[in-house]
């Protein structure tokens, strides 16, 4: 059935076979792991005007005994004296279909199947009055009729072991009204009738041979190939005027070919669309979610708006703070170079060189607002730098250290090369102290003079 393809929310549906002489019904509940059949009845049916009383209380009776819900769907299963079928031709497809039928078009329901991958359909069709019927004896039920199906497509699937052939299909129990059955090669239906017992006994072959003979000029596989014929064991052997190949029908219960139409794709003349729960279902949830994706869209926009205002607020506390981390660097960098001072006195103290005193240093260096950042001493050079302006500069070079040469330049320190107020970058080197000339060993007395003789 074409709505397996998207189950419909209720959880409960029925399937419900007619015959001239039984009704079946099967009864099929949606759960966890799917639809699953749980419960099948069947019930003779009479001849006369109590048939279809029959079949609605039969009905009304499984469905209470079931417990089945109001409303739910029901798929009826007829058989070839409720629905006809028009046999696949170019006709079938046009307009002139209306033609074709033994009613006024406006007095039938008519649909196309859509079996197989030929391009010419069968028509299934039915009279409107038997629709009526069908849905007031559910509506009595408390039931919804939803979709009518052929019982000649209970065997279509069938039509594929005949390998090119046209098949045909006899079924029905003994003594009762049985079923024939004719698929083109493609599994088109081509015909669907029901075959009295009396029929039977005058004669199968010649039944069958007729009914080969009355397929219309035009028909997908007339008068093509060799015929199948698959038959109740009852009717086997059909006679000696049927030449063609026989054999029975597999064994599959009533309800076992039921439920393989109602998980099949195969679709029926459609009563009520099963699709507008599900689509009203759609539409409900995707409002759900347009409304909780809407919210969760405003909550994004209210936590931005809140990280944009931290990321503010981290901005202005690193403004403030820029001075002091500044001003801490800064100091590190001067401790850095006072270590350095520190670590290179001592260096000079442990080996005992002479250094110049820091007072003589500083006694040159040139006033505010000129600034030593950088001094370093050894035994023989002096270096500084810092900052101030050109006055300072000339400043260092009028005032040179005493027994130290003149100012010359050098480069800045690498630590300071950043800075680009350093101005004063000097360096100087100890004057050379002549070599002390040994003092004039002292003349010895003269020896004295001989005696003169």
């Amino acid at each position: 059935m074409h709505n397996r393809l998207i189950p419909p929310p209720r959880r409960h549906q029925l399937v419900v076979s007619l015959s001239p002489g039984c009704l079946h019904v099967l009864h099929f509940r949606r759960g966890w792991l799917g639809w699953k059949q749980t419960h099948t009845h069947q019930t003779p049916l009479p001849e006369g005007d109590d048939y279809l009383q029959k079949v609605q209380s039969a009905l009304k009776e499984c469905s209470q005994q079931w417990q089945i819900p109001a409303s739910s769907d029901v798929h009826w299963v007829l058989a070839g004296d409720i629905m006809g079928v028009l046999a696949p031709t170019p006709a079938t497809a046009s307009a002139e279909v209306g033609s074709l039928l033994p009613f006024a078009p406006s007095n039938v329901l008519t649909q196309t199947t859509h079996f197989g991958q030929g391009t010419e359909k069968s028509l299934l069709w039915i009279h409107k009055d038997w629709v009526a019927e069908i849905e007031r004896i559910t509506a009595a039920c408390g039931l919804q009729a939803v979709e009518l199906f052929s019982r000649a497509q209970l065997f279509q699937p069938l039509s594929s072991q005949a390998k090119g052939q046209i098949c045909m299909v006899l079924e029905g129990d003994k003594g009762q009204p049985h079923s024939l059955h004719i698929f083109a090669p493609d599994g088109a239906i081509l015909r669907s009738r029901i075959v009295e017992p009396a029929a039977l006994a005058e004669g199968l072959g010649g039944l069958l041979k007729i009914e080969l003979a009355s397929l219309p000029e035009g028909t997908v596989g007339h008068k093509e190939g060799a015929v199948g014929l698959w038959a109740s064991t009852d009717c086997l052997p059909v006679g000696n005027d049927w030449h063609h190949p026989t054999q029975p029908l597999p064994a599959q219960s009533e309800a076992t070919l039921l439920e393989q139409l109602w998980r099949s794709p195969y679709g029926g003349i459609v009563l009520q669309a099963t699709h507008q729960y599900l689509v009203q279902k759609i539409n409900f949830w995707s409002m759900v979610w347009g409304v909780v994706g809407l919210v969760g869209l405003a909550g994004m926009l209210w936590h931005d708006g809140k990280l944009e205002r931290q990321i503010e607020q981290a901005h202005e506390s690193l403004r403030k703070e820029a001075p002091k981390v500044e001003a801490a660097k800064l100091l590190k960098a001067k401790t850095l170079w006072m270590a350095d001072v520190v670590q290179a006195v001592q260096a000079q103290e442990k080996e005992s060189l002479t250094l110049p005193p820091l007072p003589q240093v500083l006694a040159v260096f040139p006033p505010a607002p000129a600034a030593l950042l950088y001094l370093r001493l050894d035994a023989h050079k002096v270096l500084m730098a810092g900052t101030g302006d050109e006055a300072a500069v000339q400043w260092l070079h009028e005032h040179p250290l005493p027994e130290y040469q003149p100012f010359t330049e050098m480069p800045v320190p690498d630590f300071l090369a950043s800075q680009q107020d350093i101005t004063i970058h000097l360096q100087t080197e100890k004057q050379a102290t002549p070599a002390q000339v040994p003092a004039e060993a002292t003349p010895a007395t003269a020896p004295a003079k001989a005696a003169q003789p």
